[in-house]
């Protein structure tokens, strides 16, 4: 459920990006400086902490299953085999993100958010974005576990078979 955080920031500029066709003329440009925002981006990546944000977002289930709370070699053994399963696949996915961007983005859009995260300002903001995520979600999570039993009758409605 989780994403990257620099996966964030940028799922929140498509939002309000227009779509700009991949073959137009304009692409490999927009490709190279898509490529330029990523391995700059990459350079901060704190993987770990992306990674812990994961699971600790199924902690009400890991505690459940666990009958209680998680104590610290659990959390820490959590960590670590998220990390073994999930670093170098986010990494990968994190890395895609230029031809996603080259694709959806303008290369105005892209070279602004390129020299926007390029400042100290910008570089703080992609350190912050974990924290913002880690107090967003148990609340995204409830959301949809306080909503999923009057919705799902609906959602079966929609899924049948016709």
């Amino acid at each position: 459920m989780t994403r990257t955080l620099r996966m964030i920031a940028f799922s929140i500029s498509l939002a309000v990006a227009g779509p700009v066709l991949a073959q137009d003329a304009d692409y490999d440009a927009r490709l190279a400086a898509a490529h330029e925002y990523v391995e700059a981006s990459m350079q901060d990546v704190e993987m770990p902490r992306i990674i812990e944000q994961m699971w600790r977002g199924a902690l009400p289930q890991f505690q459940q299953i666990a009958g209680g709370p998680l104590s610290e070699q659990q959390e820490a053994d959590l960590q670590a085999l998220y990390m073994e399963v999930y670093e170098q696949p986010m990494r990968d996915v994190m890395r895609e993100q230029d031809k996603l961007m080259a694709d959806l983005l303008t290369l105005e859009e892209i070279i602004a958010l390129r020299d926007f995260y390029a400042t100290p300002e910008g570089r703080s903001v992609l350190r912050k974005l974990p924290d913002i995520l880690a107090r967003q979600q148990p609340q995204i999570m409830a959301l949809v576990q306080e909503s999923l039993p009057a919705i799902l009758p609906r959602i079966m409605e929609i899924l049948k078979p016709q």
